[in-house]
């Protein structure tokens, strides 16, 4: 039964730990994501609930002050047709002076209604056009986040099986060779690193003579310069 040497299990650990690493940098990129584009759905869903709460509310205050309008002309109307009948003197001034006084109140609604509409077409433009791109906006959104969480769900997966084969190969090291493993790993990203042309794979220090004869046999040593563990993969040492 052909024995796995321990540098290549110290180098599969280290790939699955920079492959861990960098699926949990990605995940966490994706839970960005998809929390900012949440946010931007929220912020689009208020500020289309807010404009068409305040179209219907103008709509309808619009409504409501044309029809006040509608009903003063009539009283001025009927005012009017009065004065037209009356002979005395006093009833005639009363009556121009209510008039006068209606006129002057239909005046002031129909300034108001006027700014009014304008308000109302300005929130009609909105409906019309910022709306359906608002929509159209959130409608996106939440077909992005879709496919987010999809990838976000394989990351995952791959993850979870990179761990497994991770736990896999730890139990195959013994306990004071893991433990150097960690003990690198709290000061290094990569403690692990192969010979390439005679020197560190992570620093580029010339390795000893003496110490690349021990490597070329399977051995592992620490790096003198950065103190990586250090083995020798033939394929790669001459690259």
């Amino acid at each position: 039964m052909q024995v796995t040497p321990l540098w290549q299990k110290f180098k599969q650990l280290g790939l699955l730990d920079k492959q861990i690493l960098s699926l949990v940098e990605t995940q966490a990129d994706a839970s960005a994501q998809i929390q900012e584009k949440r946010k931007t759905i929220v912020a689009n869903e208020e500020l289309l609930n807010r404009m068409t709460t305040a179209y219907k509310k103008i709509a309808h205050e619009v409504s409501l002050r044309e029809a006040d309008i509608a009903a003063a002309l009539a009283k001025i109307a009927a005012k009017e047709k009065q004065l037209e009948d009356v002979t005395n003197p006093k009833q005639q001034v009363a009556l121009e002076h209510d008039v006068a006084s209606l006129k002057k109140s239909c005046n002031e609604l129909e300034d108001r209604c006027l700014e009014q509409l304008t308000e109302l077409d300005s929130h009609t433009n909105f409906m019309k056009h910022d709306a359906p791109a608002l929509q159209q906006q959130i409608m996106q959104l939440r077909e992005e986040i879709v496919a987010i969480e999809r990838a976000l769900q394989t990351t995952q997966e791959t993850s979870a099986r990179s761990k497994i084969d991770q736990d896999a190969i730890i139990s195959t090291i013994t306990p004071e060779w893991f433990a150097k493993y960690q003990e690198m790993k709290t000061h290094i990203a990569d403690p692990i690193a192969p010979v390439i042309r005679d020197t560190c794979g992570g620093c580029f220090y010339e390795v000893l003579a003496q110490d690349l004869v021990r490597l070329k046999k399977n051995a592992i040593l620490p790096c003198q310069s950065c103190f990586r563990l250090l083995y020798c993969d033939v394929e790669e040492a001459g690259k």
